[in-house]
């Protein structure tokens, strides 16, 4: 479980992502709940740091974002999925191409 200011955080949501209210408050209800590996990125984005990244299980925060094509925070809550399962890690490993977002 994340740790972080809630209104720092939403703050910058909103400044930085341009989020309305209610769509800040639900990103923070989802960063409440990713894995814990996770906090040091958090802190560095709320520092201002644009594009931190860490690797789970082999996954980086930067080929969640570069594969499945979602924003900062969209991949942080996925690449938490990565984080609690070494099986689904080793999938999106295997061919990072099939978990591409078409647009």
């Amino acid at each position: 479980m994340l740790k972080f200011d809630e209104e720092v955080l939403k703050r910058e949501l909103m400044k930085r992502l341009n989020y309305g209210e209610s769509g800040a408050e639900f990103i923070m209800e989802k960063l409440r709940n990713l894995d814990d590996r996770l906090q040091p990125v958090l802190d560095r984005w709320l520092e201002g740091e644009d594009e931190p990244d860490v690797a789970v299980n082999g996954v980086t925060l930067g080929m969640v974002r570069k594969y499945i094509d979602r924003d900062f925070l969209y991949a942080m809550i996925r690449l938490s999925r990565y984080a609690e399962s070494e099986e689904s890690a080793a999938r999106f490993l295997n061919n990072p191409e099939r978990f591409r977002m078409r647009r």
